[in-house]
């Protein structure tokens, strides 16, 4: 595992082990060399010598879909497939465009140059970029936009979730030139870009700003809990266009473009997670052959600290050794005071259920029994209630095994229930 990434897991019913590795988000100070295990993928939007968007496996670096944008007359973009993000312009907009590397709102029907590749505020235009069925049901946790701006530009960013539309957006907004210092949009994050050419014609990658909105995970920004499958940019002044390494390479010096990105480091990044768990929420983590079921609840946070949505990935399926698993993973050290009941239905051919082991990567443990849980935390008709603060868990992170059970299932393949408590970041495993 990455020095950058914190797992937490569940495997099958052969050889259970609950582990936590190392690492946090990078900073100015060290750039991380990987993705965290809790982007799944990222989406990479590239213009100008090419215009394509690309769904990318974090852990592979290898491209899974490619959606491909063309230019049809007076500049008019065609986003293709629309797989992965559809492109929406503002109402009473002539569409989408697209024109040298730009993309932005067409104004008029035989639109060129900056009217059909610029979003406007004199025109109150926006673009709204919105994630598609190829992503397979992820969410967006972050964004990183090669932004060309003009005119002072100033853009409000609006994050929306379509599974949840009665949670406010999140905002945020970013101030260029002399913008910088206007009282900003209530509510939003403001992000300064002090970029040397803010006016008049193209300068190269002197008009562009890489703008970092939802804290992406490599940069020394503090992780927010957001995710996202809407988000749209509209312009408050001067106007701006969308690109993605079309004028050139556009870094951030406080936090640079990891070196794993390879060739998409110039490009629009939008990195990709499963979704958010919030306290008292269940989520479903992801099933295989052999793992049936497996449900993570999230509980108050111990020593009732702030709860925060945390952002996770899960996968699941056979590992080098054979034995069955299934994960879920957070980022590193957010909510480390986070607790959880984890519940998993897998299968084990013959024998007695296998005992489950826990493995706490990172530290000099190794492999170890998973522990039944204190008895304390149990009610009097031995329900299990959790550590309270006069019998605390004895460690963060931890996990213990609340339960075993046999599930239904005969022959050579049999089924059992693992119920276990954890603390903290951790893998879980069998």
């Amino acid at each position: 595992m990455s020095q950058f990434s914190r797992r937490v897991a569940v495997a099958g019913v052969a050889a259970l082990a609950l582990a936590a590795s190392l690492g946090a988000a990078g900073s100015a100070s060290a750039v991380p060399t990987s993705p965290p295990s809790y982007v799944t993928s990222w989406l990479a939007l590239s213009t100008g010598s090419s215009n394509t968007v690309r769904l990318v496996n974090a852990s592979s670096g290898a491209t899974t879909t490619t959606q491909t944008l063309t230019t049809s007359t007076s500049c008019a973009m065609n986003q293709g497939s629309k797989s992965l993000v559809e492109f929406t312009p503002s109402a009473g907009s002539q569409g989408v465009g697209l024109s040298a590397g730009s993309i932005g709102v067409r104004e008029k029907k035989n639109a060129a140059g900056t009217s059909c590749s610029a979003v406007d505020t004199a025109s109150g235009e926006s673009l709204t970029l919105t994630l598609k069925g190829g992503v397979g049901g992820q969410v967006a946790a972050a964004a990183s936009l090669d932004i060309n701006l003009k005119q002072s530009a100033r853009i409000l960013a609006t994050a929306r979730l379509s599974t949840a539309p009665d949670k406010p957006p999140a905002l945020f907004e970013l101030q260029s030139g002399t913008s910088i210092g206007t009282t900003p949009t209530a509510g939003a994050k403001v992000f300064t870009c002090n970029n040397p050419a803010d006016s008049g014609p193209d300068s190269g990658t002197s008009n562009n700003c890489r703008w970092e909105i939802s804290a992406p995970s490599w940069t020394s920004l503090a992780e927010d809990g957001v995710v996202f499958d809407s988000l749209e940019l509209k312009a408050l002044n001067g106007s701006f266009s969308l690109m993605g390494g079309a004028d050139g390479f556009v870094d951030d010096p406080t936090d640079p473009m990891p070196t794993y990105f390879g060739g998409d480091q110039d490009a629009s990044i939008f990195e990709l997670v499963d979704g958010t768990v919030l306290c008292g929420q269940t989520v479903q983590l992801r099933t295989s052959d052999t793992v049936l079921k497996s449900e993570w609840t999230r509980k108050d946070n111990f020593g009732n600290t702030l709860c925060v949505a945390y952002p996770y990935a899960s996968s699941s399926g056979v590992d080098s050794n054979g034995k069955s698993y299934v994960e879920i993973v957070k980022p590193t050290d957010f909510q480390a005071d986070s607790q959880a009941t984890w519940v998993t239905t897998g299968t084990y051919t013959g024998g007695t259920i296998p005992t489950p082991t826990m493995d706490l990567t990172g530290d000099e443990i190794g492999a170890f029994t998973l522990q039944a849980c204190n008895a304390a935390w149990y009610d009097s008709s031995g329900v299990f209630t959790g550590p309270t603060t006069t019998s605390p868990p004895p460690s963060n992170p931890y996990a213990c095994l609340i339960s075993v059970a046999k599930g239904k299932g005969g022959g050579s393949t049999k089924t059992a229930i693992y119920s276990v408590y954890v603390f903290g970041d951790a893998r879980l495993g069998w």
